[in-house]
């Protein structure tokens, strides 16, 4: 029996030696915070993604009533229904086989009404949260539309974020426009990652995050912007991880809703610098490395996509496991948004049809 022990801790320490030569990512601990770097190549392997169409809304064979002009964003409920956010204000629904059922909104101030807003979520106890970013505002709405609750702002929130237990997020910026002239130049800009307080109705700074800049002039009394460099972007894990990063470096840092720092993974990564880059001008000179989306699939995997270049076929994904490990690449030629039960939708951009909203069952198939 002790022999049999003996060699099954052997085969384990052996085994344990061969992955790790054969994946030798380093995973460190500083300051309380797990470092987990990676190599350039995933630990599985490059995969496929498969894409079963399984309905599209918004095509020739559905009713005129709810043609969609610019879907934006797309959340599921409990039971599977699909809500559809269009930017005329509008809120369309459709049952998990994309059946019509309903729409609501308009735009306007009213309760209920919105306009343009930056994003909306369904929370798990099936309350639709809407940041009316243009109304400088929060409406809470039930699953038909109807008006339950909501909040002021009292400056501008982009974005928005629901954790597990029903917490709301959202970001704004600081800046200092000190030295800011007619001519176009990039200001450097502080995010704030904001936790609303529902006992005393307002928003708590959580933390702050350096390094994106925004190009901008003075126009008279205006400020007139243009470009992003080095963007930020946040999301919210299924296990209330907050994940954060800025496309211009390989590196996401993962916070509690505290906003205490406790993860932090990347990989090797190779910049490419910008095929329009001129020397001495105001331009940035690296490709951006990852775009400002981060999605989480149905085993709390983190999918990050990385740049597309303009004449590339395909868009890459790479899968972190939830421990920070580079598990898998992912080459599609869709762009798409995950869904729950490896459900994913694609919004498809063709300027001589209206848009369609396709939804998928998908899977993903080993390179050989």
């Amino acid at each position: 029996m002790k022999k049999t022990i003996l060699w099954g801790a052997v085969l384990f320490t052996i085994y344990s030696c061969v992955f790790a030569q054969k994946y030798p990512a380093n995973i460190t601990t500083k300051d309380g915070v797990i470092v987990v770097e990676n190599p350039s190549y995933p630990s599985k392997g490059k995969y496929n993604l498969k894409l079963n169409k399984m309905f599209v809304i918004g095509d020739e064979n559905n009713s005129a009533k709810y043609i969609l002009s610019n879907p934006y964003n797309i959340e599921t409920d409990r039971s599977g229904n699909l809500y559809v956010y269009d930017l005329q204000s509008k809120i369309f629904v459709f049952d998990k086989s994309g059946n019509y059922l309903r729409q609501f909104g308009q735009r306007g101030k009213g309760p209920g009404d919105f306009d343009s807003p930056s994003y909306f979520k369904i929370t798990s106890d099936n309350k639709i949260i809407i940041n009316d970013a243009q109304n400088l505002r929060v409406c809470i709405l039930d699953l038909n539309g109807r008006y339950i609750d909501g909040f002021n702002n009292n400056k501008y929130y982009r974005n928005l974020r629901i954790d597990k237990d029903n917490n709301i997020y959202s970001e704004n910026n600081s800046r200092d426009l000190t030295g800011l002239t007619e001519k176009m130049k990039y200001m450097p800009v502080i995010k704030n990652i904001c936790k609303y307080d529902k006992l005393n109705k307002t928003w708590i700074k959580i933390r702050e995050f350096d390094g994106e800049a925004h190009k901008m002039m003075r126009k008279g009394n205006a400020v007139v912007g243009g470009e992003i460099d080095n963007k930020f972007f946040g999301q919210i894990s299924p296990d209330n991880k907050i994940y954060t990063g800025n496309e211009n470096n390989y590196q996401i840092n993962i916070y509690a809703t505290d906003g205490k720092m406790v993860r932090m993974f990347k990989r090797e990564y190779t910049k490419k610098v910008k095929r329009d880059y001129k020397e001495n001008e105001d331009n940035t000179r690296y490709e951006p490395a990852l775009e400002d989306i981060i999605q989480f699939d149905d085993d709390n995997n983190c999918w990050i996509m990385l740049n597309k270049e303009k004449d590339a076929a395909f868009y890459t994904y790479d899968i972190f496991s939830k421990e920070g490990v580079y598990i898998m690449q992912v080459i599609s030629e869709h762009k798409i948004l995950l869904l729950k039960n490896n459900m994913a939708s694609e919004i498809t951009d063709n300027p001589n049809i209206s848009p369609l909203i396709v939804i998928y069952k998908y899977s993903l198939v080993k390179q050989k």
